[in-house]
């Protein structure tokens, strides 16, 4: 890029020279600080006038660097579709103007969901920063991410990529269980009683159900482990919403009292296991 400066120019008479011409000295001072003198020869009656004038060849591309310095939160858990907020700041060296910050973008690969503006704020000495947002979809499978940060580049600054790597995780959600009934209620020793849980997951992710924005979440499948003093072996979940079944028999029927009958439930997604839910007592 070829610049003719003459942003600033002053004049003075340098006085006359021997031969009676006037000269008259010319100052260009650009605004990257550099000052170029002339010699402006106005002429006499023996010579005619002459002029000088010069070319400076500027030279672009200044490194810079890009970081995501903050994701907000770290991780969410699976089915959960609460904004995450990026951070990055664009570095450069030098007091020219800033890059373009239009250049600079927030994004990710392999999320389900959608990503917002990236937008910057003014410039701080020699850094930008820059935030977007994502909204996960619920459905993005658990697993670690990447959100990437990247400036392409303008005619004063070289392009530069953030090199962070998995700063993102979403986690398998964690299931309830709930015993929502027994029948017969108030039953007398020794008559079977039947006992319903229903298995629910967080952000209402359950084996064939549906969350408020219509996603169809992975599906949750697993089974209940029931307390011993029920004699009940463990039972699938299944069915919308989950539910397993115990039927005490008479061989292991609940003592006289007031009985304490615990389900636990261990569920699964596609490559993740889920944690134990929390017992639900019923007397």
């Amino acid at each position: 890029m070829e610049r003719e400066y003459g942003l600033r120019h002053d004049q003075r008479n340098a006085g006359q020279s021997r031969n009676g011409d006037v000269q008259q000295l010319q100052r260009f001072e650009p605004a990257g600080g550099h000052r170029y003198d002339y010699g402006d020869l106005l002429g006499d009656s023996n010579h005619s006038g002459s002029a000088g004038s010069t070319n400076e060849v500027v030279q672009g591309g200044i490194a810079t660097t890009i970081d995501v310095t903050a994701v907000s939160p770290v991780s969410e858990a699976f089915g959960s579709t609460a904004p995450v907020t990026i951070t990055a700041v664009l570095a450069w060296t030098g007091h020219g103007v800033a890059p373009t910050a239009a250049d600079v973008t927030i994004a990710g690969s392999g999320f389900a969901g959608g990503f917002g503006t990236t937008t910057c704020a003014a410039r701080v000495h020699e850094t930008i920063t820059c935030t977007n947002t994502y909204t996960p979809s619920g459905t993005d499978t658990p697993g670690n991410y990447t959100f990437t940060a990247a400036f392409s580049g303008d005619i004063n600054y070289s392009a530069s990529s953030s090199p962070e790597l998995n700063n993102f995780s979403i986690v398998g959600a964690t299931s309830s269980t709930s015993v929502v009934s027994s029948a017969p209620t108030g039953a007398t020793y020794a008559t079977p009683i039947t006992f319903t849980a229903t298995v629910t997951g967080e952000y209402g992710n359950v084996k064939g159900g549906k969350k408020s924005n219509g996603a169809k979440p992975q599906d949750i499948t697993g089974t209940v482990t029931w307390s011993s003093n029920t004699g009940c072996s463990a039972s699938t979940v299944s069915g919308y919403p989950g539910v397993a079944t115990c039927t005490t028999s008479r061989a292991s029927s609940l003592e006289v009292g007031n009985d304490t009958v615990t389900a636990r439930t261990r569920v699964t997604q596609p490559q993740r296991q889920l944690g134990f839910g929390d017992p639900a007592n019923y007397g």
